[in-house]
């Protein structure tokens, strides 16, 4: 496996991007959003569960720097994404077996507001 982390601009963003993967075949198990508790709404999380996504609330979402690394995000650069995600933003965070990153990415690369950080992948 390899983890796709994006950076959205908001929740809303996050999650057009989680529909679109769910979609294309990506399990919604593999796939986690990081959202400041503030940004994210009940509905929002509760529609991002009904298709298997995770909603992370926790110390990732605070821009906790091992929090940050334990989801995929590589730790020389954690602090931009910590940054996005203390102005509101959202990170997606995709377990892709081998033969799905290049969709993931290019996915992703379609509604991200930053560049990804894709461990292995150029």
């Amino acid at each position: 496996m390899t983890t796709v982390v994006g950076l959205f601009d908001g929740f809303s963003e996050a999650q057009r991007v989680t529909q679109t993967l769910v979609a294309q075949g990506i399990r919604g198990e593999a796939i986690t959003i990081i959202s400041h508790r503030e940004e994210t709404s009940v509905g929002d999380a509760l529609a991002a569960a009904a298709l298997g996504v995770s909603v992370d609330g926790g110390p990732a979402s605070r821009g906790e720097p091992a929090a940050l690394v334990a989801l995929g995000v590589p730790a020389d650069v954690v602090e931009p994404y910590a940054m996005v995600l203390d102005g509101g933003g959202t990170l997606v965070s995709v377990a892709a077996t081998e033969p799905q990153v290049a969709a993931v990415v290019e996915l992703m690369e379609r509604y991200a507001s930053a560049d990804l950080a894709t461990p292995g992948v150029p």
